[in-house]
Protein backbone atom coordinates (compact mmCIF):
# COMPACT_ATOMS: atom_id res chain seq x y z
CA UNK A 1 0.00 0.00 0.00
CA UNK A 2 2.88 2.36 0.84
CA UNK A 3 4.30 1.83 -2.66
CA UNK A 4 0.96 2.74 -4.25
CA UNK A 5 0.71 5.91 -2.14
CA UNK A 6 4.31 6.83 -3.06
CA UNK A 7 3.59 6.20 -6.73
CA UNK A 8 0.42 8.33 -6.58
CA UNK A 9 2.27 11.12 -4.77
CA UNK A 10 5.16 11.10 -7.27
CA UNK A 11 2.70 10.99 -10.19
CA UNK A 12 0.74 13.90 -8.73
CA UNK A 13 3.93 15.94 -8.25
CA UNK A 14 5.03 15.24 -11.82
CA UNK A 15 1.64 16.25 -13.23
CA UNK A 16 1.61 19.40 -11.07
CA UNK A 17 5.17 20.27 -12.16
CA UNK A 18 4.21 19.78 -15.81
CA UNK A 19 1.25 22.19 -15.54
CA UNK A 20 3.31 24.76 -13.64
CA UNK A 21 6.06 24.53 -16.28
CA UNK A 22 3.49 24.96 -19.07
CA UNK A 23 1.95 28.00 -17.36
CA UNK A 24 5.38 29.51 -16.73
CA UNK A 25 6.37 29.04 -20.39
CA UNK A 26 3.18 30.75 -21.54
CA UNK A 27 3.68 33.61 -19.08
CA UNK A 28 7.29 34.16 -20.12
CA UNK A 29 6.58 34.82 -23.81
CA UNK A 30 7.09 38.51 -24.32
CA UNK A 31 4.02 40.37 -25.63
CA UNK A 32 6.09 41.87 -28.48
CA UNK A 33 7.14 38.47 -29.83
CA UNK A 34 5.67 37.87 -33.27
CA UNK A 35 5.62 39.04 -36.87
CA UNK A 36 5.04 42.77 -37.38
CA UNK A 37 4.19 44.45 -40.70
CA UNK A 38 4.99 48.12 -41.26
CA UNK A 39 1.86 50.27 -41.53
CA UNK A 40 3.28 53.74 -40.92
CA UNK A 41 6.45 55.76 -41.44
CA UNK A 42 6.78 59.48 -40.95
CA UNK A 43 10.00 61.45 -40.82
CA UNK A 44 10.73 65.11 -40.20
CA UNK A 45 14.28 66.27 -40.91
CA UNK A 46 16.11 69.55 -40.46
CA UNK A 47 19.53 70.04 -42.04
CA UNK A 48 21.86 72.39 -40.16
CA UNK A 49 25.11 73.80 -41.63
CA UNK A 50 28.10 72.35 -39.81
CA UNK A 51 30.51 74.92 -41.24
CA UNK A 52 30.45 78.50 -42.52
CA UNK A 53 29.26 78.58 -46.15
CA UNK A 54 30.46 82.03 -47.17
CA UNK A 55 29.71 81.50 -50.87
CA UNK A 56 25.98 81.45 -50.12
CA UNK A 57 25.94 83.60 -46.99
CA UNK A 58 25.19 80.83 -44.49
CA UNK A 59 26.90 80.46 -41.14
CA UNK A 60 27.54 77.35 -39.11
CA UNK A 61 24.30 76.53 -37.29
CA UNK A 62 21.99 77.98 -39.97
CA UNK A 63 19.13 75.83 -41.25
CA UNK A 64 19.76 74.82 -44.86
CA UNK A 65 16.58 72.81 -45.46
CA UNK A 66 13.81 70.96 -43.67
CA UNK A 67 10.86 68.81 -44.55
CA UNK A 68 8.50 66.00 -43.62
CA UNK A 69 7.58 62.82 -45.47
CA UNK A 70 4.45 60.93 -44.42
CA UNK A 71 3.37 57.30 -44.84
CA UNK A 72 1.33 57.99 -47.98
CA UNK A 73 4.51 59.22 -49.70
CA UNK A 74 6.71 56.39 -48.41
CA UNK A 75 4.07 53.80 -49.24
CA UNK A 76 3.62 55.17 -52.79
CA UNK A 77 7.38 54.81 -53.27
CA UNK A 78 7.21 51.12 -52.32
CA UNK A 79 8.44 51.25 -48.72
CA UNK A 80 7.52 48.11 -46.80
CA UNK A 81 8.98 46.02 -44.00
CA UNK A 82 8.33 42.93 -41.93
CA UNK A 83 10.02 42.50 -38.56
CA UNK A 84 10.01 39.22 -36.68
CA UNK A 85 10.72 39.68 -32.97
CA UNK A 86 11.73 36.34 -31.49
CA UNK A 87 11.41 35.17 -27.89
CA UNK A 88 15.21 34.88 -27.56
CA UNK A 89 15.39 38.68 -28.10
CA UNK A 90 16.73 38.40 -31.64
CA UNK A 91 15.03 39.83 -34.71
CA UNK A 92 15.01 39.67 -38.48
CA UNK A 93 13.89 42.48 -40.78
CA UNK A 94 13.11 42.23 -44.48
CA UNK A 95 11.73 44.92 -46.71
CA UNK A 96 12.15 47.80 -49.10
CA UNK A 97 13.40 50.80 -47.17
CA UNK A 98 14.39 54.37 -48.06
CA UNK A 99 18.01 55.33 -48.58
CA UNK A 100 18.50 59.09 -48.39
CA UNK A 101 19.87 60.89 -51.43
CA UNK A 102 23.24 62.63 -51.22
CA UNK A 103 21.52 65.72 -52.66
CA UNK A 104 19.18 67.68 -50.40
CA UNK A 105 15.66 67.94 -51.80
CA UNK A 106 15.89 64.75 -53.87
CA UNK A 107 13.58 61.87 -52.92
CA UNK A 108 15.18 58.83 -51.31
CA UNK A 109 15.90 55.67 -53.26
CA UNK A 110 14.02 52.55 -52.15
CA UNK A 111 16.30 49.54 -51.75
CA UNK A 112 15.68 45.95 -50.64
CA UNK A 113 17.31 45.39 -47.26
CA UNK A 114 17.65 42.55 -44.78
CA UNK A 115 18.85 42.99 -41.23
CA UNK A 116 19.15 40.95 -38.08
CA UNK A 117 20.30 41.46 -34.54
CA UNK A 118 18.92 41.80 -31.04
CA UNK A 119 16.08 43.71 -29.42
CA UNK A 120 15.15 44.69 -25.89
CA UNK A 121 12.10 46.44 -24.48
CA UNK A 122 11.72 48.19 -21.15
CA UNK A 123 9.84 46.13 -18.57
CA UNK A 124 6.89 48.55 -18.76
CA UNK A 125 7.05 48.47 -22.60
CA UNK A 126 7.68 52.22 -22.73
CA UNK A 127 10.78 51.91 -24.94
CA UNK A 128 12.22 49.55 -27.53
CA UNK A 129 15.84 49.21 -28.69
CA UNK A 130 16.72 47.48 -31.97
CA UNK A 131 20.42 46.66 -32.40
CA UNK A 132 20.97 45.32 -35.90
CA UNK A 133 23.82 44.99 -38.33
CA UNK A 134 22.43 47.90 -40.40
CA UNK A 135 20.01 49.65 -38.05
CA UNK A 136 20.50 50.73 -34.45
CA UNK A 137 17.39 52.53 -33.27
CA UNK A 138 15.72 53.04 -29.95
CA UNK A 139 12.75 55.09 -28.96
CA UNK A 140 9.48 55.60 -27.19
CA UNK A 141 7.02 52.77 -27.72
CA UNK A 142 3.22 53.00 -27.69
CA UNK A 143 0.91 49.99 -27.88
CA UNK A 144 -2.80 49.46 -28.42
CA UNK A 145 -2.88 46.83 -25.64
CA UNK A 146 -0.21 46.38 -22.95
CA UNK A 147 -0.81 42.63 -22.53
CA UNK A 148 -1.56 41.57 -26.08
CA UNK A 149 -0.54 44.32 -28.52
CA UNK A 150 -1.51 44.10 -32.18
CA UNK A 151 -0.55 47.68 -33.11
CA UNK A 152 2.67 49.37 -32.01
CA UNK A 153 4.33 52.67 -32.78
CA UNK A 154 7.90 53.73 -32.06
CA UNK A 155 9.20 57.30 -32.19
CA UNK A 156 12.87 58.17 -32.05
CA UNK A 157 15.08 61.19 -32.73
CA UNK A 158 18.69 61.37 -33.78
CA UNK A 159 21.26 63.92 -34.87
CA UNK A 160 23.90 62.69 -37.29
CA UNK A 161 26.71 64.48 -39.13
CA UNK A 162 27.00 63.97 -42.87
CA UNK A 163 28.09 65.66 -46.08
CA UNK A 164 25.59 66.44 -48.81
CA UNK A 165 25.27 68.11 -52.17
CA UNK A 166 23.41 71.37 -51.56
CA UNK A 167 21.29 72.81 -54.40
CA UNK A 168 21.34 76.62 -54.35
CA UNK A 169 18.67 78.75 -56.00
CA UNK A 170 20.54 82.06 -56.33
CA UNK A 171 17.93 83.95 -58.38
CA UNK A 172 14.98 82.52 -56.37
CA UNK A 173 13.12 81.13 -59.40
CA UNK A 174 12.54 77.70 -57.85
CA UNK A 175 15.26 76.03 -59.96
CA UNK A 176 18.74 75.40 -58.52
CA UNK A 177 21.44 77.50 -60.22
CA UNK A 178 24.37 75.61 -58.71
CA UNK A 179 25.19 72.64 -56.53
CA UNK A 180 27.70 72.83 -53.70
CA UNK A 181 29.38 69.44 -53.15
CA UNK A 182 30.57 68.01 -49.81
CA UNK A 183 28.68 70.46 -47.60
CA UNK A 184 29.05 69.40 -43.93
CA UNK A 185 25.68 69.23 -42.20
CA UNK A 186 24.05 67.79 -39.12
CA UNK A 187 20.72 66.13 -39.83
CA UNK A 188 18.22 66.31 -36.98
CA UNK A 189 15.49 63.73 -37.68
CA UNK A 190 12.44 62.52 -35.82
CA UNK A 191 10.94 59.29 -37.13
CA UNK A 192 7.76 57.44 -36.24
CA UNK A 193 7.37 53.81 -37.32
CA UNK A 194 4.10 51.91 -37.00
CA UNK A 195 3.58 48.13 -37.17
CA UNK A 196 0.63 45.74 -37.02
CA UNK A 197 0.79 42.12 -35.86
Amino acid sequence: MKDVVKLLLISSLLIFSFFVACEKTEEEEHPLVGTWTMTNMEQTSTYIADANLTTIGKAKGDTLASGTMIWAQFSAMGVSATVILKDDETFTLTGNLPLASDTLGVAPTIVPLNDQGTWVAAEDLSTLLIDGQLYDIGGVLTLDDQDNPTVISMTYSEASPDTVVLPVDVNQDGIPDMYLPDVPIVEHATTTLGFTK
